[in-house]
């Protein structure tokens, strides 16, 4: 995925199964160790990839996805509950 030298990396794939959401995000974390410098951003989609959207932090990703008003992606979460999230869990 590096080898042209991109200012960023996406990856967004369609989750069917909690396993889809942990294979990403272990590939992530991998991605990370391997390449520190480069930005990127991975997306699990769907109903089951939520929690992927909201642990970017963890997972080492540079962002997330929310939506404004409509969701433009399966499983997006709208910015006013990422906001919500994110403050509980910035708490613990």
């Amino acid at each position: 995925l590096t080898i042209l030298n991109p200012k960023l990396v996406k990856v967004a794939v369609m989750a069917h199964t909690e396993q889809d959401v942990l294979d990403l995000m272990n590939y992530t974390r991998g991605f990370k160790t391997l390449n520190p410098e480069q930005e990127y951003v991975t997306i699990s989609m769907g109903k089951v990839g939520k929690v992927s959207r909201i642990t970017a932090d963890v997972t080492g990703s540079s962002w997330s996805f929310a939506s404004l008003d409509e969701v433009s992606a399966p499983g997006q979460i709208s910015l006013a509950s990422m906001k919500k999230i994110r403050e509980i869990l910035d708490e613990a």
